[in-house]
């Protein structure tokens, strides 16, 4: 615990640190930036000292939240949520998009077909509605549901995919349903092709920017009947999501569904993991801007990429550029073990 404490001392050198005596409103404005660390799930041990630092989040990875019980698990967050609020934090679980577990109950989904016509079996496609209703928006709601009477702070997702052949979506997906979309704007079209050949009639006709576009407006669509049912749920909960800068469709939809002027998206970068601050995170937030989302930028730094005298530089230069950091993970500081590598971020 003396390491955990020491590494922490670092982190509180941005002079607006302090701890706080309840967790912060993640809804409004943040005078002294989001400063959230990840952690598994129950690791309780860590919230006094985080507190201690001047840290004011927690983001607590769940991950496999899903299948039949899903309420009755989403209930056991209430001790976590509960050390999390003694600690004076924000309590922000995170679930993932399609986990190493998803695969086992989720059945009978639509898979996604690449360009090239290959159907990744055991990947979903994430543009249909169906997916996003018993896998997406389902665990959101039963979240919000289960901790109804405690201080929830906001929900998150972790696109990166543990369960798929590839872990984040690449390029368009070629499925019947999406290349129906794309036919019926298009007007009569007759029958399908076969999948090897849509991507080049798309390209044939100079489609491909419209491609995209529709896929991202309908991801779009899809993320905002899910925020509305969480917020039917919950009024005034903060929606986040892990991997939202990368630019293809279903982030670029699920940032404009997710985020309004009220209430922001938090979009949780890992692009800076090992570089720590630099120009990218200005870039990211323009990206964003231009693209008519509604989102704040949150720093990642894993922190064992960074040598520890160059954490706490990292830390504040990030989160003053953005709305704040997020630390990945917290165990690290706890291990007596533990050395960071050096000369990764400078």
């Amino acid at each position: 615990m003396a390491r955990l404490r020491n590494g922490l001392l670092l982190i509180a050198t941005l002079g607006v640190m302090t701890a706080l005596s309840s967790p912060p409103d993640v809804a409004k404005p943040l005078e002294g930036r989001l400063r959230a660390g990840y952690m598994g799930a129950f690791d309780m041990k860590v919230l006094p000292e985080m507190s201690k630092a001047g840290m004011n989040a927690a983001l607590v990875g769940f991950g496999n939240l899903g299948g039949p019980g899903v309420a009755k698990y989403a209930e056991r967050m209430g001790p976590m949520l509960e050390a999390t609020a003694d600690a004076g934090l924000a309590f922000l679980p995170v679930l993932n998009w399609w986990g190493a577990t998803e695969p086992l109950w989720v059945k009978g989904f639509n898979p996604f077909v690449t360009a090239k016509g290959e159907v990744l079996k055991d990947t979903p496609c994430p543009y249909t509605p169906d997916f996003w209703d018993r896998v997406v928006v389902a665990r959101l709601v039963a979240v919000a549901r289960a901790l109804a009477a405690r201080p929830l702070n906001g929900i998150c997702l972790d696109l990166e995919m543990y369960g798929a052949k590839n872990t984040h979506y690449e390029g368009d997906c070629y499925c019947d349903l999406c290349f129906r979309l794309y036919l019926q704007h298009k007007g009569p079209q007759g029958a399908l092709p076969p999948p090897a050949d849509r991507n080049e009639l798309v390209r044939r006709r100079g489609d491909a920017d419209l491609y995209r576009a529709l896929q991202r407006d309908h991801a779009r669509e899809l993320a905002t009947s899910c925020r509305d049912a969480i917020q039917r749920e919950r009024p005034g909960v903060r929606l986040g999501v892990l991997h939202l800068d990368v630019s293809e469709p279903l982030q670029e939809g699920i940032a404009l569904g997710f985020g309004t002027p009220q209430l922001p998206a938090l979009a949780f970068t890992e692009v800076t993991y090992s570089t720590g601050y630099t120009s990218y995170v200005e870039e990211a937030q323009k990206r964003f801007r231009a693209l008519g989302a509604h989102v704040d930028f949150v720093v990642g730094i894993f922190q064992s990429k960074v040598p520890a005298d160059k954490l706490a530089a990292h830390l504040f230069h990030g989160a003053r550029a953005a709305y704040g950091y997020w630390i990945f993970t917290m165990g690290t500081f706890a291990n007596p073990d533990y050395l960071s590598l050096p000369g990764d971020a400078s």
